[in-house]
Parts: structure tokens; sequence; C-alpha cells
């Protein structure tokens, strides 16, 4: 191709490569038009709406919410006008937002609906509240007609007990000390009776003047009760009126802190603690009062047929008098669980109240009938007039409480409404969290492709830089090429004959011109290298001939060198081989008396070897007889832990002796009770015998504790006699291996003693043979040195023959060829 040519065809190019950038150019700034107006027209408005939609929902939810937790009319009244004006702000809101985006939207209507629902059970739940309130106030009123009546009735049927109890005091005048201690035994039941009244109505005193005015007469009357000496005669009734008073001051304590702030979870500790100090500590102390009543009673029993009828008359006066304070208490109880239902939180606590209020009933209804049966015998007509006069609060009660429109169902409804004002509110919730999440996402999608349109701006802005600046390097890149090409395609062939005329100057006739162009320069290759090739074959056959001759006299000359050197080597090792031989005859020697040495040791070893084998046997039975020491030891160790397991049977069998000795001796004190002062000394005897019962079980669980100590021990005394047999049996079995080993040695000695000697006498003869070699030897040293000063002349003359064949292939060398020619 000509010059011509390739620089019209170099302009071409120019100009498609500008053509192509201009069209890139305009297409980017195209889209990037395209997307700044998606960026300004549509985008950001479409987002101002979707967030101002969200803060109108949030408004009208805000509204909902207070509507949903409104406490009266009033404030319902003004939460519902504020949800009217947030719910069309949110209507106008997505009308804005459906007439941009062109999408319909459904939340203004879910939300209303919603809001609908709500209003509707708000306004229901503020009326059940109100009615539960309304109802509230009756129980109160209620309750306090029912407690005042029940304390008239305690006040006379305790006094009707005092006048029974004075008169069961007079009937008694014979047996004074037997009467005393009854009517005592009776007043402090009474008095404990009475605890459980005072403790009964503690969780209805709200006042603090009430409180301590309770509390006064509590910590009097079990002052009173525990300085009265049948109390202090009797350890059981001190110890039950010490354990009274601790928990009586705990009851206090905890009702003087409801006192000053009222807890729910503070209020049925309350509740629970006064229930179990009633019918744990007080109804066992009440239940021993009982049995020392009835042994008093089987004691009176003997004065006759009037003390008979006075004993009946007070015992049916006692059980009047503990049918009105259990009367009294499920009144106080009922208050208590009344107060509980009105701040119930859920339909199960509601359930649960009403299943405590249906017992409770039930054991008033059976309080009332026992206590109208007990006044019918006494024929006590004020007290049962007053009675009939209390059922009637009692029912009235009842009938608020758990009839059909009774307040536990009014409670029920107003939970259940609270429920599901509750369950609207999440509905609620859920909606605009959802809607919310849908605006999010909407206006993530919208910062999105806002991010995207920016991105894309900027690629294109990028793309256009890097077009055209890769369009402008390929085209100054191409120019520069195509006319580095060019000049090449001319200075290239010039040089080259430069090149070549320098080297036939240098003596070098190896470089070829190129004879494949088409030109006047291929031709004056293809005549200029059959002249080179002919002068090139001339100067390689005349160096061949110069490196063969060098090369044989190189061959010659090391030969030389190397018999040289071999001679002197073997002159120097047979002087070396004398020498040695002269010191390996004086070694045999000295080889041949260290053997004789060797014998005499080995002999010696042979002499310790035998004596430690027998040492070795000894330990051997020695150790076998320790191995069957310690396992006949571990034999009467385990039989000993054997032993030990049948004491802990005998161990707890003495336990359930003691356990039935005490049960019988437990008998026997309460059949002495019963049988009075008969009894009595029999009584002393069993409660001997209950402290014996008790020591022995004491015994017996530190017997037992010894002995598993004990089996502990003997089971680590087994384990440990088991690891040193194991240990003994190792030890025979290595003292075995060491006999043998011994043994082994023994022989080995025995062999080695014969070798020694054989060794000695092979020494001796060695010693004559070497002096024989080492004269040898001598000899061959001799010529050995005239062999070699016989090849230095030799090695002289092939170095003078080398340095004239180095002279010639310097000459030669001055002519370069090409590798095929040489080869």
């Amino acid at each position: 191709m000509t010059i011509t040519t390739k620089l019209r065809l170099n302009a071409f190019i120019v100009a498609a490569v500008v053509c192509v950038l201009a069209g890139t150019g305009i297409i980017s700034l195209g889209i990037v038009k395209e997307k700044l107006s998606y960026l300004i027209q549509t985008s950001t408005p479409f987002q101002v709406r979707t967030t101002e939609l969200q803060q109108k929902l949030q408004e009208a939810v805000a509204s909902l919410v207070k509507l949903s937790v409104a406490a009266n009319a009033q404030d319902f009244s003004k939460a519902r006008a504020a949800l009217d004006e947030a719910l069309t702000e949110v209507k106008k809101s997505q009308d804005a937002l459906e007439s941009l985006s062109g999408q319909r939207s459904e939340i203004s209507g879910e939300l209303s609906r919603i809001a609908g629902q709500i209003v509707a059970v708000t306004e229901k739940r503020l009326k059940a509240e109100s009615d539960v309130a309304a109802a509230h106030q009756t129980i109160t009123e209620r309750s306090r007609v029912m407690a005042a009546t029940l304390r008239q009735l305690d006040t006379r049927i305790t006094a009707l007990q005092s006048t029974t109890a004075r008169s069961f005091a007079k009937s008694f005048g014979a047996s004074k000390g037997v009467t005393a201690q009854r009517v005592n035994l009776e007043m402090l039941r009474g008095t404990l009776d009475q605890l459980q009244l005072l403790l009964a109505t503690l969780p209805a005193t709200r006042e603090r003047k009430q409180a301590i005015v309770l509390k006064s007469k509590l910590n009097g009357i079990v002052d009173n009760f525990l300085e009265n000496p049948t109390v202090k005669e009797s350890k059981e009734f001190t110890a039950g009126g010490k354990a009274i008073k601790q928990k009586i001051a705990d009851i206090l304590g905890l009702h003087g802190q409801l006192v000053k702030q009222q807890d729910e979870a503070s209020r049925q500790k309350l509740d629970e603690l006064i229930t179990e100090t009633r019918e744990q500590s007080i109804g066992a102390l009440i239940a021993s009062f009982d049995v020392a009543v009835e042994r008093a009673s089987r004691d009176s029993s003997a004065a006759g047929t009037a003390q008979e009828a006075a004993f009946q008359q007070s015992n049916a006066s006692a059980g009047i008098l503990a049918e009105n304070a259990a009367l009294v208490s499920a009144g106080v109880t009922l208050d208590s669980i009344a107060t509980r239902l009105f701040i119930a939180g859920s339909p199960e606590e509601i359930t649960r109240l009403e299943g405590e209020m249906t017992r409770l009933f039930s054991r008033i209804d059976s309080s009332e009938r026992g206590l109208e049966k007990a006044l019918s015998t006494v024929k006590a007509t004020a007290e049962l007039k007053l009675l009939k006069t209390a059922e009637a609060p009692l029912r009235d009660m009842r009938g608020l409480l758990t009839g059909a429109e009774g307040i536990v169902a009014r409670v029920r409804g107003a939970i259940s409404l609270r429920q599901e004002a509750a369950k609207m509110n999440a509905e609620m919730q859920a909606l605009v969290q959802r809607y919310s999440e849908k605006g999010r996402t909407e206006i993530i999608t919208a910062h999105r492709e806002q991010e995207d349109s920016a991105r894309e701006v900027n690629r294109i802005v990028r793309l256009s830089i890097v077009a055209l600046t890769a369009v402008g390097g390929a085209i100054l890149l191409f120019t520069i090429i195509f006319s580095t090409v060019i000049g090449r395609s001319i200075t290239r062939p010039i040089r080259e004959l430069v090149g070549i005329a320098q080297s036939f100057g240098n003596g070098d006739f190896s470089r070829r011109m190129d004879e494949t162009r088409r030109d006047e320069f291929g031709e004056l290759g293809i005549h200029l290298n059959q002249a080179t090739a002919r002068i090139s074959e001339i100067s390689v056959k005349l160096s061949v001939a110069i490196r063969n001759l060098a090369e044989h006299s190189r061959h010659l000359s090391v030969t030389a060198d190397e018999l040289s050197q071999g001679a002197r080597r073997q002159a120097t090792q047979t002087i070396q081989s004398a020498s040695a031989m002269t010191e390996m005859t004086q070694s045999i020697t000295e080889v041949a008396g260290n053997a004789l040495a060797a014998a005499q040791a080995s002999k010696n070893a042979l002499s310790t070897a035998s004596r430690g084998n027998e040492v070795v046997t000894d330990t051997q039975v020695g150790m076998e007889q320790i191995a069957t020491s310690v396992k006949e030891a571990a034999r009467l160790v385990n039989e000993l832990g054997a032993r030990s397991e049948r004491i802990g049977d005998i161990i707890r069998t003495i336990e359930d002796i003691a356990d039935q000795t005490n049960l019988l001796a437990l008998n026997a004190a309460i059949e002495a009770a019963r049988a009075g002062d008969v009894g009595r000394g029999f009584a002393v005897v069993a409660d001997e015998v209950r402290k014996l019962a008790h020591h022995t079980t004491d015994a017996t669980s530190e017997i037992a504790v010894m002995i598993r100590d004990i089996q502990e021990g003997i089971t680590h005394s087994v384990s440990a006699m088991e690891a040193g047999n194991a240990k003994v049996v190792e030890g025979v079995d290595k003292a075995g291996e060491a006999r043998q080993a011994l043994e082994a040695i023994v022989e080995a000695s025995n062999q080695g003693t014969d070798m020694v000697e054989r060794i000695a006498t092979a020494s001796e003869q060695q010693s004559a043979t070497a002096q024989q070699v080492a004269a040898s030897v001598e000899n061959i040293a001799e010529i050995t040195r005239r062999t070699e000063t016989e090849t230095d002349e030799i090695m002289r003359s092939s170095l003078e023959l080398q340095r004239i064949a180095d002279e010639l292939s310097s000459m030669a060398a001055w002519f370069k060829v090409s590798e095929r020619q040489t080869a």
C-alpha cells in the first residue's frame, strides 16, 4: 500500500470518529433533560403529599386514642369533635395524593369505619362504668349496714356467752378449781374468737384513727392472753400465743403501709397473711383449747345433772359464739371480695372472684342455719330476731352481686367493652402501621428513583467525557502510528544496509539482508547475500581446521597434567599407607591387650549379673506375697462394707420403731388428756417416751450419717486397694521380665567372654601380617616418585603446543559467520 492511500484512510477514520462523538453528546444531553424533568415535576410533590397524609393520619390516631381513654362524657365530646376534624383533614390529604399519583386509596374509609366502632364502644363503656360506679356506691352503703348489724349481733351474742359462762361458773361451786379452769379456757377461747373477728375486720379499716384503736385492741388481747395463768402453765399455749403475737405484728405493719398507700399486691398479701393466721395459728390454738375444754368438761361431768346442764348450756353458747364469729368473718370477707371486684382487670379474675363469692355465700348459709338452730336451742329470742334482721342485708348483697343484672355481670361487661376497645385500637394501629409502611415504601421508592436518575445523569456525563477523551486519544494515537509506519517503511532498509556494512568492517559476515521485499532493496539484498555466503564458507573451513589443532593440543596437555597429578597423589597415598600400616600395627597390639582386659571385665559382669538374677527372683516372690495380702485386705474391707449396709438397714428399722413409738406416745398423751387427773401421770410418762423417741431418731440419724461416711471411706479404701493390687501385679510382671533380662545378660556375658579371648588371639596374628604389608608399601612409593618426574616433562611439551594453537585460533576468530554455515 502506498503512502498516499494510507493518508487518505487515516482522514476517513478521523471523520467517522468525530461524527460518532457528536451523536453520543446529543443523545446524552437528551437523557439528562428527561431525568431532570422527572425529578422537578413528579417525584418531589408526591413525597410531600405522602408525608402530609401520614402526619394527618397520626393526628387522627392521637384523637382516637384520646377518645378511647376518655373518663367522662365531657372528655368524650371534646375528643369526638377533634376526631371529626382530623378525619376531614385525612380525607382532604388523601384526595390530593390521589389526584397526583392517579391511584385510589382506602385509608380514609377504613379509618372512619374503625373510628365509628371505637366511638360506639367507648359510649357503651362510659355508660357501663357509670352503672358500675353507682353499684359500687350502693354496695358500700349496704356493706356498712350489714357490718353494723353483724357487730350488734356479735355484741349481743358475746354478752349471751358471758352470761352463760358466769352461770356455768356458779354451777361449779363444789368443784371450784375445775370450774375456774374451764371458765378460763372458755374465756381464752372466746378471746381467740374475738381475735379472729378483729383480724377479719382489719382489711376494711382504712382510717388511721380506727387502725390505731384496732391495733391497741389486738395488742391488748394478745398481751392479756399471754399473761393468763392457764396460758403460762402450758408451754403449748405460751408458744402458740407468742407465734400469734408475732404474726399480728407483721399484719399490723403491713396494714399500716396500706393505710399510707393503697397497693393491690400488698392488700392481697395482707388478706393471705390474715387468712393464714386465722386458719392455721389461731385455728390450731383453738383446736388445742377445744381439747382442753373437752377435758375440763369430762372432769366436771361427775358434778351431777345440774353441772351437766350448765356444761351443755356453756357449750351451746360457745358454739353460738363460734358460728357468729364465722358469720361476721364471712361478712367482712364478702366486703373485701366486693371491693376487689370493682378493681378487677380481666374476665378471668371476675370469674375467680365470682367463684369465691359463691363458696362464701354457701358458708354464710351454713353459718346462718347453724346459728339459728343454736339460738333456738338456748331460747335466745332477742338474738334470734337480731339474726333475722342481719340476714336481710346479706340476701340483698347476694342479689346485687350475683343477680342476672348484678354487679358481677356489669363489671364483666365493662371489662369486655374495654377489651373490645383495645382490640379496635390494635386494629387501627395495624391499619395505620400498614399504610405508614406503604407510604415509607413509596417515599423510599421515589428517593431511590431520584437517586437512580441522579446517578444516571452523572453516569451519562461521565460516559460522554470518557467517550470524547477516548475518541480524541484514539485519533491521536492512530495518526502517530500511521505516520510511524510510513517512515519506518523507508528508513528501515537503509539502516539495515548501514548495519551490514559496519559488520563487514568488523569481520562479521553472518548478517543477511531481507530478500522478500518487492522493491530495489530486495534486489540489492539478493546479490549482497550471495557474496557474503561465499566469504563465510571460506572462513568457516579455516576456523574448523584451527579449532581441531587447538582441541588436540588441549587434550594432550590435560592428559599430561592428569597423569602428573595422579602420580603425585599415588606417591602421597603410598607414604600415608606406610604410616597407616605402622599405626595399625601398634593399634592391633593395643587391641590385643584391651581384649584381655575386656575378657576379665566380662567375667566380673557375669558374676554380678548372676547375683542380680538371684535378688530379682527374691523380689518377685515378695511381690507375689504382697499381692496376696492386698487381695485378702480388699476382701475383708468389702465384707466390712456389706456389714455396714446391714447396719444401715438396722438403723432404718430403729428409726421406724422410734417413729411408731413417737406416734404411740402422742396417742397416749391424747388419751391421758382425755382421762383428766387420773391419766396425768401416764401423760408425763408418755411425754418422756415421746422425748426418748425423738432422741432415738436424732441418734439414729447421726449414726446413719457416720455409717454413710464409713461406707464412703470403705469405698475409697477398696478402690485404693484395687489400684494397689493392680500396681503389685504389674510389679510382679516387671520383676519377672527383669529376671528374664538378667538371665539373658548372664548368657550374653558368657558369649562375650569367649569372643573377647578369640579377638585377642586374632589381634596378635594381624600385628605380624601388618609389618610385612608396611615394607611392601615403601617399595611402591619409590616407583611412584620416578613416574611423577617423567610425567612433568611430557606436560611441558604439551603446553608449548597449546600456545601455538591458541594464536592461530585468535586469528581465525576475526571472521564471524552464521551458525548454519559453521555447522
